[in-house]
């Protein structure tokens, strides 16, 4: 089994999928494979069975065949979903056919957004209002803790360049000669005098939009870079050892548990205009539709 995985993650990287995608295609298809065996051996009605049959816990981990039955493991497509996207790329990867699986990944999408449209209004009721969100996030500068500082750091790059978790997976550089050869798969933090540039080269959507450059003259942004810069060994934003596991849980921490998601949600409701929405577009690397189509956004400037 481990060598089927190794190569189905050479195939992605070889398509230039970014890490956290590989990663994620990576764990699903290794939860399927250890449950039920290769998909590639298996005709697609047998996948289809195996797939409506999984689950996730309140932990997140896909329990067991055996474990299916407990009665704390809650049903979520999620789970269906991330398994199908991941077998269905598999399959490609073996140049095999997988047009059952498509057909079942487009009525669990559906699935999916019709449950996501009935929590969407009693979960954005429930989030601190903006500003309130953006005082706790100023205190934290004031602290001058370096780890608190971190966190300031990682909840402005959040709010300034409207990222996602994976994005923040970035080193801190300071000299013009580490900007010149840097790696163009990874992420940067720029930091220069009063000015930050937050480079990103691995994102959700590279292959659609390119690198994208967040550039913030702002002396409290740039100093919190250098802090960080001279307190993690590794010159990085988010420590190394959270980068393959935990990267989500760490970020939800540091955002007191609020999550990029939610940041998003509350900047969105507070500076809500369609300027703004397509801000977040260009910054995030989604198209203005998808955003309209999820968020209640005010059609003026």
């Amino acid at each position: 089994m481990e060598n089927l995985i190794t190569e189905f993650k050479q195939v992605l990287e070889e398509e230039k999928f970014s890490k956290n995608t590989i990663y994620q295609y990576a764990r699903y298809l290794n939860e399927y494979v250890s449950q039920y065996g290769d998909p590639a051996k298996q005709p697609q009605k047998l996948i289809y069975k195996n797939i409506k049959k999984i689950q996730i816990t309140k932990k997140g981990k896909i329990p067991k065949a055996e474990e299916e039955k407990k009665e704390d493991v809650k049903k979520l497509t999620t789970a269906k979903g991330q398994t199908l996207k991941s077998v269905i790329a598999y399959l490609k990867s073996k140049g095999l056919p997988s047009y059952d699986l498509v057909k079942l990944f487009e009525d669990v999408k559906k699935q999916e957004s019709e449950k996501a449209e009935e929590n969407k209004l009693e979960a954005d009721e429930s989030l601190p209002p903006y500003m309130t969100y953006s005082d706790d996030v100023n205190r934290l500068y004031d602290t001058n803790e370096p780890e608190k500082i971190r966190q300031y750091l990682i909840n402005k790059l959040l709010v300034t360049s409207n990222c996602r978790n994976q994005d923040l997976v970035a080193t801190i550089i300071k000299t013009k000669n580490e900007l010149d050869h840097m790696d163009q798969t990874k992420n940067y933090i720029y930091v220069n005098r009063n000015t930050l540039k937050f480079i990103r080269n691995d994102y959700k959507t590279v292959k659609s939009y390119g690198t994208k450059i967040t550039t913030v003259s702002d002396e409290k942004l740039a100093n919190s870079a250098r802090i960080v810069l001279q307190h993690d060994e590794n010159h990085n934003l988010i420590p190394e050892k959270y980068w393959e596991q935990n990267l989500s849980r760490f970020v939800h921490n540091a955002t007191f548990k609020l999550g990029e998601t939610n940041i998003m949600k509350m900047y969105l409701k507070h500076f809500n205009s369609l300027s703004q929405a397509k801000k977040i577009s260009d910054n995030r690397g989604t198209s203005l539709e998808k955003l309209q189509e999820n968020y209640n956004i005010n059609q003026g400037n």
